[in-house]
């Protein structure tokens, strides 16, 4: 099926309800803005969402207790190279529209075997959280985030060039995109604090947080499916005109479901490079897994094997343990 998906072309400063085509042919056709609460109730023409000025996404390594995500140990404060945690930044660009990454176009590393959550954070120009804007005053029923992915090549640990091109998709080697949003937004579902409020899951499939798993392959294995391999991950948050059209028959649409037919507004795409340079390690794989990241870090095996032994020390369960979930 072809996809109608409109470009952010209307987005200067700030966030205009309104559709137009990509297909040059076709002309614009108008659409009466509706109240994300009551459809009988129109909302003003001009309904305008600040564009954030910085994205943060930050990326945990974990396990799931039943549909319940854990992050592992990120490593954040040993030498062991191997991090829990991985973090890319955008910025919006001086068009107002578009988004680079801040930190440069360095790859994203990830391995196979394991589930990688996504959480995003929306920053204004003043630094100040704006995930509201995306969620408050019925926002959650119009937004909806998007995967996609594109550049598939083959990867050798530690190469310095480009690999072969894969013809492949991300529905093949990674895995299906679980919504994790929550309310209130910026809660931690499933770790509570003392005095903090309950937090829920939402169910309404906005994306600014969930991770990457396939129920039906956790008897062989979890999260992302195959390693050695590069890519460019698409993160697309589009707006939908109202809530009946973002659902399809009366279901939220899969986070990898780009391709179907829809008509939405894209607020904006940003683009990851993703490196799975190793495979989670088993019994059976370890000496593996350990001759990629030498490969990948360029680090003597022995000097490798002190560090991986050092990071057992790092508790995944229980007293020490740390604390991210959703």
């Amino acid at each position: 099926m072809k996809q109608t998906i409109l470009a952010a072309c209307s987005f200067i400063a700030a966030l205009t309800l309104g559709l137009s085509s990509c297909q040059k042919d076709q002309p614009k056709v108008p659409v009466k803005p509706v109240n994300p609460v009551n459809p009988d109730i129109p909302t003003p023409p001009e309904e305008k969402i600040e564009m954030p000025a910085t994205i943060s996404i930050e990326m945990h390594a974990g396990h799931l207790h039943g549909t319940s995500f854990h992050g592992n140990p990120s490593f954040s404060n040993i030498e062991f190279p191997d991090k829990g945690v991985q973090k890319v930044s955008f910025k919006l660009n001086a068009d107002g529209k578009t988004y680079s990454i801040a930190e440069g176009n360095n790859p994203v590393r990830w391995k196979s075997h394991i589930i990688w959550s996504v959480e995003m954070v929306c920053l204004n120009k003043k630094g100040e959280r704006i995930n509201n804007n995306f969620v408050k005053n019925g926002a959650e029923d119009l937004f909806q985030l998007f995967i996609t992915a594109d550049n598939f090549r083959k990867y050798t640990p530690g190469s310095k060039t480009a690999g072969e091109p894969v013809t492949t998709t991300f529905g093949e080697v990674g895995a299906p995109f679980v919504y994790r949003d929550t309310n209130p937004e910026d809660g931690m579902y499933g770790h509570h604090h003392s005095g903090a409020p309950k937090v829920t899951l939402s169910g309404k499939c906005v994306g600014l947080k969930g991770y990457f798993h396939n129920s039906a392959t956790e008897q062989s294995f979890i999260g992302i499916k195959e390693r050695y391999l590069t890519y460019d991950l698409h993160l697309r948050m589009v707006r939908f005109a109202t809530p009946a059209d973002k659902k399809h028959n009366g279901a939220y649409r899969p986070a990898l479901a780009w391709d179907n037919a829809f008509t939405a507004l894209t607020a904006f795409e940003l683009t990851i490079p993703i490196r799975v340079f190793t495979q989670s390690p088993g019994d059976d794989d370890e000496d593996t897994y350990l001759t990629d990241l030498c490969a990948e870090f360029g680090i003597d095996r022995k000097k490798m094997d002190e560090l991986y032994e050092e990071s057992w020390n790092a508790p995944i369960e229980g007293e020490g343990a740390e604390h991210y979930h959703m």
